[in-house]
């Protein structure tokens, strides 16, 4: 399957040849070759006066800037999501994420062309009409799927290498446009497209190389290696990856012998099927967006980490599912994607003010199997429902920025204050309650201009949250919460 894929890769992705110098043949090189010979014309016209240097016809004009900016993972999922693609029940499915899927399918390669258009156009996709966008060669295809907003999709299809096997990869770029990616003044634009550029710049490797790094990490972007690796460590071709967000680069420098040795920065995009964020000090980043797995190390305590992960997960359209105390300098943290995904984060202290972060995602499908076979392989006792555990006070996802906090585990009731006037107070209540899975109870409302009560619903857990309107001037808002079914062991003595 490997020489397929390898192929696949070698069209979907966009490498040229023709600009680095490793053979092929393009007719894409003739505008790039038209600057190289302009550079020369006053020599070639002094040596030859009597021969007029030839005018060369101006290239194709350079395609519009997409319109997208760097966004989460979850939003690039909802304008494609490649888990609802179908193959024939016989196809060996090799990936199959938001970013990049590819499969080897039993069949001819027209009617699984024709029938993943079919399921593309029913998510809104058509081909693009594009001079490029629909290459044909005598043992494969590639087509350009676009959708409105400058999406953009690429489906590969070739030989499958078995007989009877075609091979299938399909690539979903975005709409963001890797030219928008901040770079040197100096530095030349050789070749663009939405999702691949190069530029020529007037360094060495190394110093090219570091230009490149410094300029993305001040924009967001976080180098990463895949888990048990070390990275490329060629000092005359460094090539690295980098991810904000829903997008990957991979970016490498290296001189380019068809442009005459000088240094060539090729940076080619495309999205992740998932996020697991890390912030900017995080140090030795691993990430695999397959098997949707984070290491990182961060500078911190585990109660500033935990703080950072509520607050980016909740960016990145995540919801706080449940979180374990912190115990013996470890803690597990639990989120829940709108697919009902579960992200489990452990927390761990080590020496020096150092946490390390051990990240993983598990899809609701295999959740759902191994609930099914736990259910299956159990006898008759163990099969059954066993009772959720009580949620803990402190795990009710009252807003951080409220202030005295007074638990008072004989009556079951948390006292605290709000620095911001009564509807500021229960709109920050209302926010921080809905994004952890509580319902609002609209029967159990009181609404006065000095007093709202809100009740709230998880499980068999059950809140009542009080807010007054301070009597005085420069008194605080006043907030009451009331439980029922929730776990007060932390707090009784």
């Amino acid at each position: 399957m490997m020489p397929m894929l390898t192929r696949l890769a070698f069209c979907t992705l966009g490498v040229l040849p023709w600009i680095m110098g490793c053979g092929g043949q393009s007719t894409s090189p003739a505008a790039a070759q038209a600057t190289m010979n302009a550079g020369n014309a006053p020599a070639a016209a002094a040596g030859n006066a009597a021969t007029p240097t030839p005018v060369q016809p101006p290239g194709p004009p350079k395609p519009a800037l997409a319109p997208g900016k760097i966004v989460p993972a979850l939003e690039l999922a909802k304008v494609l999501d490649m888990r609802k693609l179908k193959f024939h029940k016989e196809a060996t499915v090799g990936r199959r994420q938001t970013g990049l899927i590819y499969a080897l399918v039993p069949g001819e390669q027209k009617p699984i062309k024709e029938y993943l258009t079919q399921q593309l156009a029913e998510q809104g996709w058509v081909p693009g009409t594009g001079p490029n966008d629909n290459q044909v060669y005598e043992t494969s295809s590639n087509t350009n799927f676009v959708k409105a907003g400058g999406y953009s999709l690429s489906c590969s299809i070739s030989e499958g290498g078995e007989p009877g096997k075609t091979g299938v990869m399909l690539v979903y770029y975005g709409n963001y446009d890797v030219r928008n990616l901040p770079h040197p003044a100096d530095w030349t634009e050789l070749y663009g497209s939405q999702h691949q550029v190069m530029w020529v710049t007037p360094l060495n490797v190394a110093d090219s190389h570091a230009a490149m790094m410094k300029s993305l990490a001040a924009a967001g972007w976080q180098k990463y290696v895949r888990p048990n690796t070390s990275g490329n460590n060629d000092a005359e071709r460094p090539t690295v990856t980098l991810r904000n967000q829903g997008y990957t680069l991979t970016c490498s420098t290296s001189a380019a012998p068809a442009q005459q040795g000088k240094i060539v920065v090729q940076i080619t995009l495309q999205t992740l099927g998932n996020e697991l964020p890390a912030p900017a000090e995080a140090t030795d980043v691993e990430y695999d967006d397959s098997d949707w797995k984070l290491f990182c190390k961060i500078p911190g305590t585990i109660a500033k980490v935990s703080e950072y992960y509520d607050q980016a997960m909740i960016a990145a359209g995540h919801k706080l599912f449940t979180h374990d105390e912190e115990q013996e300098g470890k803690r597990i943290l639990r989120y829940k994607t709108p697919r009902e995904d579960i992200i489990m984060i452990t927390l761990e202290q080590q020496p020096e003010g150092i946490v390390s972060v051990d990240a993983q995602g598990f899809p609701i499908e295999i959740l759902r199997e191994s609930k099914e076979e736990a259910k299956n392989s159990a006898g008759p006792a163990e099969a059954e429902e066993q009772p959720p555990k009580p949620i803990l006070v402190s795990q009710i996802p009252l807003p951080k920025k409220m202030v005295n906090f007074q638990y008072l585990a004989a009556e079951k009731q948390v006292l605290l204050k709000s620095q911001v006037d009564l509807e500021k107070t229960v709109a920050a209540i209302r926010e921080s309650m809905g994004e952890s899975d509580w319902k609002e109870s609209a029967a159990a409302q009181v609404n006065t201009p000095q007093k709202v009560q809100m009740q709230y619903t998880l499980g068999e857990s059950r809140v009542t949250i009080t807010v007054t309107k301070p009597t005085r001037k420069g008194f605080l808002t006043a907030i009451e919460v009331q439980t029922e079914g929730i776990d007060w062991s932390e707090w009784e003595k």
